[in-house]
């Protein structure tokens, strides 16, 4: 169940419409986490929503964990490491483009690498790099995360491609069409143990049902 929650985060990241742009933007200030920082944080992360489930299947209603961004992104880390990551999709050559050409990609053709994820204040600020075009393009995005209908739901505030603002309006549309599409809210349904989720002082805040 603890890698439903990181496909949950993979996939908020992936909806996206992709505008080519090669300036990077500045990195999430994260920093690097040390192997045995990863590893710790990677087991809490597994061991609080364990600890969801196993209240859960007990009858204890209303548990709840917060989890820190370094926990996330430690098991996104582990859970993307060579041992255990599966091959990337490859996005076929049709979606090759002029960079001076804006390109929508389905999530599904997005390879994506370097995912970054961080808490702040209510909102969660993602991070990643797709290989667009024979080049690199990183994508930012920040929304409020909750839950509705036992489904994840994502409200975006900001997108950004490299260093450049895209405005909310030019992603609002494909988010809704996603986020609508079967297959997709499929990966964004809950556990059966998770009644809620939110960003509360820079922290995951998930409870059980």
């Amino acid at each position: 169940m603890a890698r439903k929650i990181l496909q949950l985060f993979f996939w908020l990241s992936l909806v996206v419409t992709l505008v080519l742009l090669l300036k990077k933007p500045q990195p999430l200030a994260m920093p690097p986490q040390s192997p045995a920082a990863l590893s710790d944080n990677a087991s809490a992360f597994q061991t609080k929503l364990g600890d969801i489930q196993a209240a859960h299947e007990r009858g204890e209603s209303g548990a709840a964990a917060r989890i820190t961004s370094d926990e996330v992104s430690a098991a996104l880390v582990l859970a993307n490491s060579p041992a255990q990551a599966t091959p990337e999709p490859q996005i076929p050559p049709s979606t090759s483009a002029s960079l001076n050409s804006p390109t929508t990609l389905s999530p599904d053709q997005v390879a994506t690498s370097n995912q970054q994820v961080m808490f702040e204040g209510d909102q969660v600020k993602g991070q990643f790099t797709t290989r667009i075009a024979g080049q690199d393009v990183v994508v930012s995005l920040s929304g409020h995360l909750g839950s509705k209908d036992g489904y994840v739901e994502f409200v975006p505030t900001g997108f950004q491609v490299g260093s450049l603002p895209v405005p909310l309006s030019l992603v609002q549309e494909t988010l809704q069409k996603k986020f609508s599409d079967p297959a997709t809210r499929e990966k964004l349904k809950l556990p059966d143990y998770i009644a809620d989720l939110r960003i509360e002082n820079g922290e995951l805040v998930v409870i059980g049902k």
